[in-house]
């Protein structure tokens, strides 16, 4: 059986015991080298992805990060690292699971630095239903078609999650202004920009979004557009306007008010 074949099953067979947790390790590549993490894939050498060479090319020093959707916290170790003892991380995960997995991860560290917050965002204040697999929490969502779309791929569960936005936390908590948001919600990324339209128009915010599978993608472009910012599609270096929105349907935007530009 070929190597390559081989070293494929073997991960089929380690990705459950590696993702529950099961042993602790120093993180050797990728954005968080060097931290210590329990579980995950962190372990196996690979190299560094656009999304990551871009994020590590950034000046973090002293900054207030803003992490929506933190899985289990390995950007959130990132950002602590990078930002050093003068910045500070807020980290938003809805999933009590990735929760408790980025808990540990921030505990194993010693991280004092990131605060981290169980809930999920959005446009308002409420409750939602998160669906996502057990086996690949990762991947949840509260948007109807993904939804249906993860439970028609394998079995999925769900629980009722607390949903607020990012404007009234910031006004309850009475939270730092961020300088940079990475957003990475599947697919309700609409909604959590709705969520914060103060904060971008106060603050102007750095913002740093994954994009999924069913959100509007050209709504999402000139809505930030109009607001201000200049996005760039970070896999092909490209520029986004309203007339080529397709090139930015996969992978990462990172979007810059034009105030701030030439100096991020």
């Amino acid at each position: 059986m070929p190597v390559m074949k081989t070293s494929a099953l073997s991960l089929k067979f380690l990705r459950p015991f590696v993702r529950s947790g099961g042993w602790t390790y120093k993180v050797r590549q990728g954005v968080a080298a060097g931290m210590i993490r329990k579980g995950g894939l962190g372990f196996i050498p690979k190299p560094l992805s656009p999304e990551e060479k871009f994020l590590l090319g950034l000046d973090w020093k002293g900054q207030t990060i803003y992490d929506i959707g933190g899985y289990e916290g390995v950007f959130t170790l990132f950002f602590s690292k990078s930002i050093g003892p003068a910045g500070q991380v807020f980290t938003f995960e809805p999933n009590p699971v990735n929760c408790r997995k980025i808990r540990e991860n921030i505990q194993l560290n010693g991280l004092t630095n990131v605060r981290l917050l169980q809930m999920g965002l959005g446009a308002s204040k409420g409750k939602s239903k998160l669906v996502f697999w057990p086996d690949e929490p990762a991947r949840g969502t509260t948007t109807g078609d993904y939804q249906k779309s993860l439970q028609l791929q394998k079995k999925s569960d769900s629980i009722e999650i607390e949903i607020d936005s990012l404007d009234n936390q910031i006004l309850a908590n009475q939270l730092p202004p961020p300088d940079f948001i990475k957003i990475d919600v599947e697919a309700a990324e609409l909604e959590v920009l709705a969520g914060m339209s103060q904060t971008l128009k106060m603050h102007r915010p750095r913002l740093f979004i994954e994009i999924h599978s069913g959100v509007n993608v050209k709504r999402l472009v000139e809505d930030l557009i109009e607001k201000g910012y200049r996005l760039l599609h970070v896999e092909s270096k490209t520029t986004i306007n309203p007339a080529n929105t397709q090139n930015a349907y996969n992978g990462h935007l990172y979007c810059v008010h034009h105030k701030y530009l030439g100096h991020e």
